[in-house]
């Protein structure tokens, strides 16, 4: 592959287990940058470890790039929605019942769903607590939506479910939805058995102790779905931006 404009300069490369990490300095989106990554190394860089963020700051030390934004293979996965009970990915489902402008992030912390008054879905933070609704396999009908008043985070509100009923509750069918409806209204805003997983690297693995700077992330513009990272923090960030970017490669060699 080659891409116009491309002059990789300063290309530092530094042993790691299992990366080592290249700084590519052509200004790019992170959609270019990451076809770029998988093409010609193995993918956008991975930081998976302490030992990773080390070796990692020391290349982007070295190459003057620390106090610059580069992007690196980080991405919040939102069409990744799914219900809890049958983890049946929305994208292939046959019905959905989102609110107007839902899902949308808001301030970058959004990935359960709840039930509005109007019996539409939206993204809410998995942490508040709120009252939910669960599904019980062995009854049919309206029966088998159980509203539950205590109030809870979501995840809370999914082992409630699973350890008494089935799960969480899933609309599949706009009747689903109905039943479901019917109950928000007897008490308020409500947990579904909605859910979608957030940040992600670029080879699919889940992301953890993620080094984010302070107030990050905020889905500042409402499209921040990309990561980019300066002075050894993350920043969400509009994937379109412009920036120099880090690849790796997981094959292992001895300077």
């Amino acid at each position: 592959m080659s891409l116009t404009g491309f002059v990789p300069i300063s290309v530092f490369i530094v042993q790691t287990v299992p990366h080592k990490y290249k700084l590519i300095s052509s200004k790019v989106s992170w959609s270019v940058a990451q076809n770029y990554c998988s093409v010609i190394y193995s993918d956008l860089a991975i930081i998976l470890s302490d030992t990773d963020w080390l070796r990692f700051n020391y290349v982007a030390k070295i190459n003057y790039a620390l106090a610059t934004f580069t992007w690196v293979g980080l991405y919040n996965d939102i069409d990744s929605w799914r219900w809890s009970s049958n983890d049946l990915q929305l994208k292939y489902a046959n019905y959905t019942h989102w609110a107007i402008g839902e899902p949308n992030n808001l301030d970058g912390k959004e990935s359960c769903g709840s039930v509005n008054e109007y019996g539409r879905w939206i993204d809410d933070d998995c942490k508040n607590a709120k009252h939910f609704i669960c599904y019980n396999a062995n009854y049919s009908g309206p029966s088998s939506f159980i509203g539950c008043t205590t109030l809870l985070p979501w995840t809370a509100a999914q082992a409630y479910c699973r350890q008494h009923h089935t799960d969480l509750a899933s609309a599949l069918q706009s009747t689903d939805s109905i039943y479901i409806w019917n109950i928000r209204l007897g008490q308020g805003n409500s947990w579904i058995g909605l859910y979608r997983d957030t940040w992600k690297w670029s080879d699919g693995t889940d992301a953890a102790n993620l080094h984010w700077a302070t107030g990050q992330p905020n889905n500042l513009a409402g499209n921040e779905n990309c990561v980019s990272i300066y002075n050894g923090k993350l920043y969400d960030d509009s994937c379109t931006k412009l920036y120099y970017f880090f690849c790796h490669t997981g094959k292992s060699f001895v300077l």
